[in-house]
């Protein structure tokens, strides 16, 4: 046996991303590699050429009948209370169907406490179910109207005033404690 016969016979068995400047060709199977369906193989998709001709339709232009379109007024303080909540000129804005906050959203079932219960973390808050607001972004009202255009005007004629509180920004295990003698309102 020569040095190049065992040379072959042994890089046979190694993989060609091991040896440099070895790779094989496009579409060719090597001895040993198996080719798998079709991973790595160009597909055509369905929607392919409408998407690239600007034909293809999605799901957010799909008029329906009687469809509403929500936009989300969010709150801009950490922790505190919502004093005044002004949703008049909101209501009266051209195509508006709701304008919800706390005062009309419907009643929740108190969310449970830490460890009791099933449930996912986090999926039982309070959100506008009182004046209360515990995260900045919390939603303080939703306003539902015929277009997005007119939803999102109408979610910004939303005035809201605010007591704040001041913001929990430590872990400590008294946190209870000082949170209530921070509140004005009962916890």
């Amino acid at each position: 046996m020569t040095v190049f016969s065992v040379l072959r016979a042994v890089l046979r068995h190694v993989p060609d991303t091991m040896v440099p400047g070895t790779r094989p060709k496009h579409g060719r199977v090597q001895e040993g590699h198996v080719k798998s369906g079709h991973v790595g193989a160009p597909l055509s998709r369905l929607d392919g050429a409408l998407k690239v001709r600007g034909a293809a339709r999605f799901a957010a232009e799909v008029a329906m009948d009687g469809l509403l379109y929500a936009a989300v007024v969010h709150s801009t303080i950490a922790r505190g209370r919502i004093a005044a909540l002004d949703t008049a000129a909101a209501e009266a804005a051209p195509g508006v169907a709701l304008v919800m906050t706390h005062r009309n959203a419907p009643r929740l079932r108190a969310p449970q406490r830490f460890g009791e219960g099933g449930g996912v973390a986090g999926s039982n808050l309070p959100v506008m179910q009182d004046a209360r607001v515990h995260w900045n972004g919390e939603a303080v009202a939703v306003v539902l109207a015929e277009t997005q255009e007119q939803a999102d005007h109408a979610a910004g004629l939303v005035s809201i005033t605010y007591d704040a509180a001041p913001a929990v920004t430590d872990s400590g295990f008294d946190r209870f404690a000082r949170l209530r003698s921070y509140a004005p309102w009962e916890w």
